[in-house]
């Protein structure tokens, strides 16, 4: 249980702060036209201006999700390296990614790049060995 005065010190926080307008920024979804004159949306850095008391809610709001995050990432991590640790000198590990609807563009494009440009995937692939394999390359 709070301290009293701890209680009392953040509502007289609270109060100050309230009217206290602070200049901050996030990626948030925009929508933006595109070249021919369509919306669409994407993540674009915004520049926002809240008291003070809001910017603390979303970084409490941010904060809930981050232990998962974290304790997600250094276990995957944890199991990679206990799997390259261990692995048989005839077996080899592979990890994929994924990305996908980059446009393609040219420097200088011409009328049907700019109507209809290209969409790609990106497929990054990262292929381990074991040492004794990388010895006899």
């Amino acid at each position: 249980m709070c301290h009293p005065m701890f209680v009392e010190s953040t509502d007289w926080v609270k109060r100050r702060t309230s009217s206290f307008v602070v200049p901050w920024k996030r990626y948030d979804d925009v929508s933006v036209p595109d070249k021919s004159g369509e919306e669409r949306r994407k993540i674009a850095l915004v520049t926002k201006e809240t008291p003070a008391t809001k910017l603390c809610s979303y970084f409490r709001q941010l904060l809930k999700n981050y232990p998962y995050h974290s304790f997600t990432g250094k276990w995957q991590k944890e199991q990679f390296d206990t799997l390259l640790d261990n692995l048989y000198p005839d077996n080899s590990i592979c990890g994929h990614d994924f990305s996908e609807n980059y446009t393609c563009s040219s420097q200088d494009e011409i009328q049907s790049e700019y109507f209809d440009p290209n969409k790609m995937s990106i497929h990054p692939r990262l292929h381990c060995l074991p040492p004794c394999q990388l010895a006899n390359r």
